[in-house]
């Protein structure tokens, strides 16, 4: 009888101390890193015109300077698809003009290119650059209607 007490506390021993709260030590994990999605690119929509760049951390240029270069890139590329288009159409000929066309409307893009995003992931360094279409087109309106102002002032004026 003495044996099967022992037995049956060794027992009920072994029930609460495997029931017990155990201290578990937690390791706790590195921050994982939050790795934009516009790293792969993004497409161009209504409002924005886009550019990504990737520089290495050790690198002289620029991943911000790279970014705004995309950008102005593509819009001349477009800028000097529609002279052609406009000069064919019309029978004009743009080839002496077109680089004073092109510098005069690089002024106006550039206010109009900012850097949205940066990012770094230890190797390389990333850029998101963004052109605000719909702000410089509404400059453009505002500028035509001031010069429209203007030439209808004179107009009056030489009645």
């Amino acid at each position: 009888m003495f044996f099967k007490n022992q037995i049956l506390y060794l027992l009920i021993f072994i029930f609460f101390y495997s029931c017990a709260p155990k201290q578990v030590e937690v390791i706790p994990q590195e921050p994982r890193k939050i790795i934009p999605n516009w790293l792969s690119g993004i497409s161009n929509d209504s409002l924005f015109l886009y550019g990504v760049s990737k520089v290495e951390n050790n690198s002289n240029a620029s991943s911000d300077s790279l970014a705004r270069d995309k950008i102005i890139k593509m819009t001349k590329a477009d800028f000097f698809k529609y002279l052609k288009k406009i000069d064919k159409k019309h029978d004009l000929n743009f080839n002496q003009s077109k680089e004073i066309f092109w510098n005069d409307r690089l002024k106006k893009i550039s206010q109009y290119v900012s850097i949205y995003e940066n990012y770094n992931d230890g190797k390389h360094n990333y850029s998101l650059a963004r052109f605000d279409k719909n702000s410089y087109v509404n400059e453009f309106y505002e500028q035509f209607a001031k010069v429209d102002r203007l030439n209808l002032e004179r107009m009056k004026s030489i009645d």
